[in-house]
């Protein structure tokens, strides 16, 4: 695992927020990134840039009922609970990129 963020704090880490912006971001060498428009995860802003991918193999993927990719990002400097966040993606507004080298988005907040 490329990236490591500490675990969820239930006391301390909201579900959902509606300001949410990316705040962290990370210089990355040859690995697969999704770069979208207009994602969001829990009710965040839209956002734009590339993230790293947890399984390119297996997404994007309809999950919950919207079009998602699970990524190597913290939410609210922490892991949530689960898995890594899953972003909802917009038809037609992402693309996959391989042995990518550049800027991913590392956190949102």
């Amino acid at each position: 695992m490329p990236f490591k963020s500490p675990s969820w704090s239930h006391k301390s880490t909201p579900h959902t927020d509606l300001s949410a912006k990316v705040y962290k971001s990370e210089h990355v060498e040859g690995v697969t990134v999704i770069e979208v428009e207009g994602a969001e995860y829990r009710n965040s802003k839209p956002f734009e840039g590339c993230f790293e991918m947890v399984s390119p193999n297996r997404d994007p993927r309809i999950w919950k009922n919207s079009l998602r990719a699970e990524v190597y990002c913290d939410w609210h400097g922490v892991k949530p609970p689960t898995c890594w966040p899953n972003i909802k993606l917009k038809e037609g507004k992402f693309r996959i990129i391989e042995k990518f080298t550049g800027t991913v988005i590392r956190g949102l907040k």
